[in-house]
């Protein structure tokens, strides 16, 4: 139960239900936002080497928890990006029907863009302060966003990729293709930086995640932090645990507590494993 009503998941062998005040959530996209969560855990380094398409699933995951109008914007478009590529596999192309398609993508891809951009502007105005609070580096951090056209030229781009479209069978050009990545100084943070930079950097990401979250729903999300402590030195988890924000609802799970130093009241419960027999 939370100031939101009552959230229930249900899993079985048949896959999940979702219920909102014992009421039947038919779809996963009509649950998305009413319980917002930043969760830390030790695989997101994994956030860096992966490929575009999990990056983007994880931006379009954060901006639909707070954007209901990107949510069906980017639905509409990847509806429309379906047909359209249904069409380039076709021998022959019904190419007034393609010039349809794509006029009717360009409003849903400006929306995209527009939030997107939104998005990494609020994560670089906090994300070098958060970095220098949780590590003591002065080392400036980007998120380093690169859109698939610059503001004004959605319709031309597309224009121009028809031919390579017509070439390879489906669709060379729009924000399904897009990708960000992380820079420490002037350079790709992925090829210079240490194990323990990528972590503090990543940890950074999820506070600057935090206040994005809470400025644009107005309402502080859940913080999850899930065994990520034992990842840390001494020194760096205790940044973190300062760093929480006060008030937010915060659920730590860890191995050993002995060395955990929580200036704020807080709950303890201990899991014990049962051995049978």
């Amino acid at each position: 139960d939370t100031d939101e009503g009552k959230f229930r998941v249900v899993i079985s062998k048949n896959g999940k239900t979702l219920f909102h005040n014992d009421i039947l959530i038919k779809r996963t996209s009509d649950y998305i936002g009413k319980l917002n969560a930043v969760l830390f855990k030790p695989n997101d380094l994994e956030l860096f080497s992966q490929s575009p398409k999990d990056r983007r699933r994880l931006l379009d995951i954060e901006i639909g928890k707070v954007s209901p109008e990107y949510l069906k914007a980017l639905l509409r478009y990847n509806s429309l990006l379906k047909d359209k590529n249904k069409i380039l596999k076709e021998l022959e192309i019904d190419e007034m029907l393609l010039d349809l398609l794509e006029e009717t993508m360009v409003p849903q891809i400006q929306i995209i863009e527009e939030k997107r951009r939104e998005f990494f502007e609020h994560i670089n105005r906090h994300l070098s302060s958060i970095y220098h609070d949780l590590s003591s580096s002065d080392t400036p951090i980007e998120a380093s966003y690169r859109p698939c056209s610059k503001e004004g030229q959605i319709r031309e781009d597309m224009k121009k990729s028809r031919e390579r479209d017509l070439y390879y069978h489906y669709t060379t050009y729009g924000p399904h293709h897009e990708d960000y990545s992380f820079r420490m100084g002037d350079k790709d943070l992925e090829a210079i930086a240490s194990q323990g930079q990528k972590r503090m950097v990543l940890i950074a990401f999820k506070f600057a995640l935090i206040s994005y979250i809470q400025e644009s729903s107005g309402k502080m999300p859940v913080i999850l932090l899930d065994d990520v402590l034992s990842e840390l030195d001494q020194d760096n988890r205790q940044r973190l645990l300062d760093h929480l924000p006060e008030g937010a609802q915060t659920i730590i799970t860890d191995t050993d507590i002995k060395d955990i130093h929580l200036n704020r009241e807080y709950k303890l419960i201990h899991l014990k494993e049962e051995h049978n027999g």
